[in-house]
C-alpha cells in the first residue's frame, strides 16, 4: 500500500531528527545542568599521554571545567561541537573564572618560559581543512591580561582583558575571519584582531574550550584546591546571520 503522507511531511521529519547542521541560530546557555548532546561533545584531553585532575560538567547553570591544585600536563577541555560550521558565521560565548584570583601561576625551574609564564586560555577555537585553525580566548601573562585572537597562518591580535569574565565572538565572512571582545562599560564589541585566508574557506570544526598554558604549572597557588572555569549563552548564527541580534532560545531549522 502506498503511503499517503506527504512526502515533504517526512523529509521535514528526517530533517528534525537528523540534521542539526541545517540550523540557522543554535542557542545554548548551559543553564539546564544537561548538555545537549545534539550539539555538544563534552572532553578532557592531556597532550603528551594520559593525566588527571581536570573534569567538566553542566552544573549550577553554567558549563564548569574544574582544575585540581596540580597538574604538570597541558590539558584541554570543554565541549567539541557535533555540529559543522559551512558558510558565513557569527558565534559569540560568556567566560568566567569563578574562585581563582588572577597572578596565581607559577613556571617550573627548566621548563621553557622559566621564570615567566601565561596563564590557562579561556575561548573559542576553530578548526579548517589542512590543520589550519583559529581561536579567540582570554589569558592572562605575567605582564598583564589579554584578549588574544591567533590563526595557523600568523594573524594575531591583542586587546585588554577583563579576568574575571567576559565575552568572546568571532564571526567569517567569505574567507575573512575577525575576533571581537565585549566592551561592558562602551556597550560595544572592541575589535581584538582580523585577517583573511583561504586558508579559513570551507567547513570550520568549533570547541568551546579551556587550554592550558606551559608545562609544569601548578594552578592555583593559593586556596581552593579546585580551579573553576565557566561559559555560558552560548549563541551560534550562521549563513550570514548576525549573533548579537535579540534571543531566539529553540533551534531554526531550514526546513521547506
Amino acid at each position: 500500500m502506498k503511503s499517503t503522507r506527504p512526502l515533504g511531511l517526512i523529509l521535514a521529519a528526517v530533517v528534525l531528527v537528523a540534521s542539526p547542521v541545517c540550523a540557522k541560530v543554535i542557542v545554548d546557555n548551559f543553564d539546564d545542568n544537561v548538555t545537549n548532546t545534539i550539539y555538544w561533545e563534552p572532553f578532557v584531553s592531556y597532550q603528551g599521554g594520559s593525566g588527571e585532575g581536570v573534569a567538566i560538567a553542566e552544573t549550577e547553570g553554567l558549563l564548569k571545567i574544574t582544575a585540581t591544585r596540580i597538574h604538570t600536563l597541558n590539558y584541554f577541555a570543554g565541549y567539541e561541537a557535533r555540529f559543522e560550521l559551512p558558510g558565513d558565521f557569527d558565534i559569540q560565548v560568556d567566560y568566567y573564572h569563578l574562585n581563582a584570583p588572577p597572578g596565581n601561576q607559577q613556571s617550573y625551574p627548566g621548563t621553557d618560559w622559566y621564570p615567566y609564564w601565561f596563564g590557562t586560555r579561556i575561548g573559542m577555537s576553530f578548526g579548517f581543512s589542512g590543520n589550519n585553525w583559529a581561536d579567540i580566548h582570554f589569558v592572562e601573562y605575567w605582564d598583564g591580561m589579554l584578549y588574544q585572537f591567533g590563526t595557523s597562518q600568523g594573524g594575531n591580535g591583542y586587546g585588554n582583558g577583563i579576568y574575571d569574565y567576559g565575552r568572546l565572538r568571532m564571526k567569517r565572512t567569505g574567507t575573512r575571519l575577525e575576533g571581537f571582545a565585549y566592551n561592558f562599560a562602551k556597550q560595544a564589541w572592541d575589535p581584538v584582531g582580523s585577517q583573511e585566508n583561504l586558508a579559513f574557506a570551507g567547513n570550520a570544526n568549533l570547541n568551546v574550550m579551556v587550554w592550558d598554558g606551559a608545562v609544569g604549572h601548578v594552578w592555583p597557588q593559593d586556596p581552593p584546591d579546585a580551579a573553576l572555569l565557566a561559559f555560558s549563552n552560548f549563541r551560534a548564527t550562521m549563513a550570514g546571520g548576525d549573533a548579537t541580534t535579540p534571543a531566539i532560545t529553540n533551534l531554526m531549522l531550514l526546513v521547506d
